[in-house]
C-alpha cells in the first residue's frame, strides 16, 4: 500500500507533478534530475518549499520530512532533511534515483567495487540549486552534510514495499 503525500507540505506537489511527467514520458535518472533542475531555477517555488519543509521539519524532527509515493509505485519522493555533520554510510541502492539540493549542500565521496569492498573513485559537491542523479550498479557513495541541508530525493522504486532507497551498506574502505 503506498504512502500518500505529506498533506503539510502543498507545494510538494509541484514538484511531484514534474517527476510524474518525467516518468510518464518514459525518463528515468537523468530525465528526472533534468526535469527537477528547471524547476530549481524557479525561486518563487525553491522558496515556498523551503519555507514549507522547515516548517515541518519543526514540527517533525525526522530526516525524512516528507514522503510521497506514486500509486502505481514507479516512483517515490523523498525530502531529506540534514543536520550539520550528518554522515551517511558508504551504500548503494535498490533503483535509479536524482536528487536536487534545496538549500545547504550535499558532499559526495564516489566508491567503486573491487573485490566486494569500495575503493575511493572520486568526490563532489552538489550544491542548492543543482541536481544529482545515480543509477545502480555504478551509484555507490557516501554523503556527508557540512550545514543543514535540505534535499529533494527520488527513487525509481516503491520505498513503502522496499521499506529503504539502500540495498547494500559497505563496512570497509580500500
Amino acid at each position: 500500500m503506498s504512502a500518500p503525500t505529506t498533506a503539510t507540505v502543498p507545494s510538494l506537489n509541484r514538484w511531484i507533478d514534474v517527476v510524474r511527467a518525467a516518468v510518464d514520458t518514459g525518463s528515468t535518472a537523468a530525465g528526472v534530475r533534468d526535469a527537477l533542475a528547471r524547476l530549481l531555477a524557479d525561486r518563487t517555488a525553491v522558496g515556498e518549499l523551503v519555507s514549507e519543509l522547515q516548517v515541518e521539519a519543526r514540527r517533525r524532527p525526522a530526516n525524512v520530512v516528507a514522503q510521497h509515493v506514486e500509486p502505481d509505485g514507479t516512483f517515490t519522493v523523498q525530502a531529506m532533511r540534514w543536520a550539520p555533520g550528518w554522515t551517511t554510510s558508504i551504500h548503494d541502492h535498490v533503483a535509479w534515483g536524482a536528487a536536487a539540493v534545496l538549500l545547504g549542500a550535499e558532499h559526495e565521496c564516489l566508491y567503486r567495487i573491487e573485490d566486494g569492498m569500495p575503493v575511493l573513485r572520486g568526490r563532489r559537491v552538489v550544491a542548492a540549486g543543482e541536481c544529482s542523479v545515480f543509477v545502480p550498479p555504478h551509484d555507490v557513495h557516501q554523503v556527508r552534510t557540512p550545514e543543514p541541508t535540505l534535499s529533494l530525493h527520488v527513487y525509481g522504486a516503491d520505498l513503502s514495499v522496499t521499506g529503504t532507497s539502500t540495498r547494500r551498506r559497505y563496512d570497509s574502505v580500500v
